[in-house]
């Protein structure tokens, strides 16, 4: 059984379930993508993660076609966090737009809130 310390140690590829001979290729998987940012947020009270990683498409259509009947990106869980993503987005963009037409509003001389 393994230990606290070598599940630090080993990283993401100590897993229940991951064979021996399989965790070099699990390890490998994870180390060569371009993009590969995972990060533990901590959110009231608990941890959550966020993953993810790009790169090249290397797997052939009939596993894409088979991992994607496995995990539908059309679930309650992806719909609520693209939305929140999308908000945020959206409010960000908001204010950026609020930002510069308050400031070029001021450069041209129009007075903004009775000042």
């Amino acid at each position: 059984m393994n230990t606290q310390s070598d599940v630090l140690d080993e990283g993401p590829t100590v897993r229940e379930g991951i064979a021996p001979g399989d965790q070099a290729k699990a390890k490998a998987w994870t180390s060569e993508h371009p993009v590969n940012i995972r990060v533990s947020l901590p959110f009231f009270g608990r941890r959550f993660y966020l993953t993810l990683v790009a790169g090249h498409e290397r797997r052939p259509i009939e596993r894409l076609r088979s991992e994607r009947s496995e995990n539908p990106l059309a679930t309650r869980a992806n719909i609520i966090f693209l939305g929140a993503c999308g908000v945020v987005a959206g409010l960000a963009v908001v204010s950026i737009f609020q930002m510069l037409s308050v400031s070029l509003l001021q450069e041209i001389g129009i007075v903004i809130g009775g000042q």
